[in-house]
């Protein structure tokens, strides 16, 4: 079910598409599949629909003075000025009606959207009886004896979380054995303590499951995240959301080796990429398998240019990281600077290549070993970036943006314009005798960032949980060293050992696990996809489609970029291609940044990222939409280029 995504073009191969694709078009799907019957009632039907059954339900009976049967002004209201209280056109049981309408006509414009299948790899039936290993089981009671020291789960644990999530029964999550200590009032660690500061976690504590229970959950506003379509179907079934990789296929083999060499480049400067010895190795290692390869490629092939870099238009133009990741933060009365608390560039950050460590942390045991800091700086290599991600605030660096983006250069932002089509946009014949504070405007624009988040979380968890169940990239760096080591023959495939990558790691790290750059290593919640992926493309959907994101981002700032050390920001020299950088692009670029810094991390895989950050869109075009039946004034939607390079508009009410 995957594709190669072009880094610098849309899904047709050029850049981008000029044909502007109608949002109420897209959810679900851009093309009809083969057989498929498209639902019958549009969104644009069902608005009309509100209108009358607000009528028919008896809200006529409290239309204002002034109103025909129609909802319109009368002459007489046109000619006559009525003082008073209430000067809504809607009053009393009419307004309580129209409210009504509104949700029942989204949700039945919803609910006739496709129901799409839900299929995983087959890998946990596959080997069930060889205790689940190919899945995700972090966190869970180990098995006994030998099995227990490989990092195998008890099946008879495994087995009862199976239990309590086709149940749905809170109770039965609870009855689930975890894997270091199980007496909730001494040695569990708190919520402050997972959530707040995964630096330092205190040691000798039992990690619990996140969220396990999130995808169960409803909301009461846009299409069930269990009808969300994350790519464009082109045949049945319709798939919400494609299988993850097989755990013996040459797919899985081939995105393990790229992290196995992230571990390895973690330290290098971005800004060194172009002449770094290990980058190179790992781009011209990554080039012989560029078949099952579907990161993005330069001419055919991995250089140091594209290396370990984003899918998605615009993500290999200019620096590795996003202007959004390095530019201080207007906050009100303060500013946020750019610069972060910087791992030592050391192997002392390099966590869980040992095998007693990493069966240890395999248990959801707490480390008893914490990141060493260096100071402050820009983010300047994957390390930094990784330390980004491994404490942020949910939606911080989405927020960050939309300050810089909305505030004025004058006051520190970069004062970029709405959406040509925003209502409030004077620049294409927007009101000028009225502010756009709320609606349309800051308001709630930053509101949204914070709703798209919650429920691309629970997009992304559903599919976690309740679907794939994948393993953890740490997981299978454990096989992988108990393979090479002869301790249990698992079926990895064997282009994974044709890699140079393994040599380099026995080297450097003494074993064959995968290093990782978190004390503690992964959440204690399932890979495929990722949360912070999907949240991403939740986010910076939102972005591109309440600015003018096909500006170019040089009208507004120069392009920079950290120095080696991470001290300073310095000029970027243009090389050509780097010249046409919209502001969407970088929006892209921070979505990847973000997305594969968790990949640099350890904690997830390449296709974790791809796909959810498409999900993730889906759930922010879906709100979008649903707002457009909620606005008083006349829109025709906001136009943006999604993640595969189309121009859509989403969101209009006529």
């Amino acid at each position: 079910m995957k594709k190669k995504i072009s880094s610098e073009t849309g899904n047709n191969g050029s850049e981008g598409n000029s044909n502007v694709i109608k949002g109420s078009d897209i959810i679900g799907t851009t093309e009809k599949p083969k057989g498929a019957q498209k639902p019958s009632v549009t969104r644009r039907d069902f608005l009309g629909r509100a209108a009358v059954v607000g009528l028919l339900s008896g809200g006529f009976l409290a239309l204002p003075k002034f109103l025909d049967f129609d909802g319109n002004l009368t002459v007489e209201a046109q000619t006559i000025c009525s003082g008073g209280c209430e000067t809504d056109p809607v009053t009393g049981l009419a307004r309580a009606d129209k409210a009504y309408n509104i949700k029942v006509a989204a949700a039945a414009y919803e609910r006739n959207m496709y129901v799409p299948a839900h299929p995983c790899n087959g890998d946990e039936a596959l080997y069930q009886s060889q205790r689940f290993f190919a899945s995700y089981t972090k966190g869970l009671k180990r098995a006994s004896g030998t099995d227990g020291q490989l990092g195998e789960v008890d099946p008879v644990e495994y087995c009862k979380l199976l239990v309590a999530l086709a149940s749905g029964d809170p109770t039965k999550f609870e009855a689930v054995l975890l894997g270091f200590s199980n007496d909730c009032g001494n040695v569990f660690i708190t919520d402050a303590e997972a959530r707040l500061a995964p630096q330092a976690l205190p040691p000798n504590k039992q990690r619990r499951l996140e969220s396990p229970q999130a995808g169960l959950n409803f909301d009461t506003e846009g299409k069930d995240y269990y009808q969300l379509i994350n790519r464009a179907p082109l045949s049945l079934p319709i798939i919400a959301f494609p299988p993850a990789y097989k755990f013996a296929s040459e797919e899985e083999a081939v995105e393990i080796i790229e992290n196995y060499w992230q571990a390895l480049t973690r330290d290098v400067p971005f800004i060194n990429y172009n002449t770094d010895p290990t980058v190179a190795a790992a781009s011209a290692d990554l080039t012989t398998f560029v078949n099952k390869y579907f990161g993005p490629l330069d001419g055919g092939a991995v250089t140091p240019r594209v290396y370990s870099r984003g899918n998605f238009p615009g993500d290999t133009k200019g620096p590795f990281i996003s202007q959004f990741l390095l530019r201080d933060v207007p906050y009100g009365a303060q500013t946020i600077s750019a610069k972060i608390n910087s791992p030592q560039a050391s192997s002392v950050n390099d966590f869980m290549t040992a095998a007693a460590e990493w069966r240890m942390i395999q248990t959801g045991q707490t480390p008893n070993r914490q990141t060493t800091y260096n100071g402050m700086r820009f983010i300047r290599s994957g390390r930094d970036v990784a330390e980004f991600v491994h404490n942020d605030q949910i939606f911080q660096a989405y927020y960050n943006a939309a300050i810089n983006l909305m505030i004025p250069q004058s006051m520190g932002g970069l004062g970029v314009p709405i959406n040509p089509f925003n209502p409030y946009n004077q620049n294409t014949g927007g009101y000028c005798k009225q502010l756009n504070f709320v609606e349309f405007g800051p308001s709630q624009l930053y509101s949204l960032l914070g709703e798209v988040s919650v429920r691309a979380h629970k997009a992304i968890w559903y599919q976690k949980w309740q679907v794939h169940r994948r393993l953890r990239p740490e997981e299978f760096g454990g096989r992988v060293d108990h393979t090479i080591n002869g301790r249990r023959d698992y079926p990895i495939n064997s282009r994974f050992f044709t890699s140079s990558v393994l040599n380099r790691t026995a080297q450097k790290f003494g074993s064959y696990f995968l290093a990782q750059a978190f004390p503690e290593g992964s959440p204690l919640h399932p890979s495929y996809g990722s949360g912070h992926a999907t949240l991403a493309g939740a986010c910076v959907t939102i972005l591109k489609a309440w600015f003018d994101s096909e500006r170019q981002y040089t009208d507004f700032a120069p392009i920079l970029q950290s120095n080696a050390e991470g001290t300073a920001l310095v000029p970027v020299i243009s090389s050509g291609s780097d010249e046409s950088v919209t502001v969407a692009d970088e929006l892209n670029k921070l979505a990847s940044n973000i997305s594969i810094a968790r990949n640099i991390a350890g904690v997830h895989w390449r296709s974790d990222y791809i796909e959810a950050v498409l999900l993730g869109e889906k759930v922010a075009i879906q709100i979008l939409e649903d707002y457009g039946f909620t606005y008083n004034e006349k829109f025709e939607g906001f136009l943006f280029r999604d993640f595969m390079g189309n121009l859509i508009k989403v969101g209009g009410n006529h």
